[in-house]
């Protein structure tokens, strides 16, 4: 993100800001594999693989096995790969808990469609074209979604950090 960020914008990158935020996102993911374990959170063979083939789908892969192949040429072994995916099913089913009910409101998707039209018209003066709010909704709902889960999983990291014993050597 700090990367993106320094690109767009131009500025010098600060390392020490970079190692700060890997550090803290290392101990966030940590802290949520902690918990999902310490939930008796399982994954099944058949999340697993619909896992993989959403993973595949969204990279333009047409497979799981296209995708793993993809992966292990890069050096990761398919048992890494498959371990990887069980602790990302287990955090997901923690979020999704935590997160409770992520459908979003009619308000809310009219909410992020004039956030977006704004900044449309910000980037492009008159001539930005935005879609209609029913063009949009089925993106709309899918981003509102997956905020309302990261703002839950982000409320769930710091409780989990206040209660740990945290400590980062960078």
């Amino acid at each position: 993100q700090a990367v993106m960020q320094s690109q767009m914008t131009g500025q010098e990158l600060n390392q020490e800001e970079l190692k700060q935020q890997i550090a803290n996102s290392m101990v966030g993911t940590e802290l949520l594999i902690q918990e999902a374990e310490n939930r008796d959170y399982s994954s099944s063979e058949e999340e697993v693989n619909k896992t993989i083939e959403d993973i595949a789908a969204q990279n333009g892969m047409e497979s799981k096995d296209e995708f793993i192949s993809a992966i292990e040429e890069q050096g990761t072994s398919e048992e890494e790969i498959m371990s990887q995916i069980e602790l990302q099913v287990k955090i997901d089913k923690l979020i999704a808990e935590e997160a409770g009910d992520t459908e979003p409101t009619e308000e809310e998707l009219q909410e992020a469609y004039d956030q977006i039209s704004a900044q449309q018209a910000q980037m492009g003066g008159e001539e930005a074209e935005v879609p209609s709010f029913e063009e949009m909704k089925p993106d709309l709902k899918e981003q509102v979604k997956m905020q309302k889960e990261g703002e839950a999983a982000q409320k769930l990291v710091d409780q989990l950090r206040e209660e740990a014993d945290v400590t980062i050597h960078v």
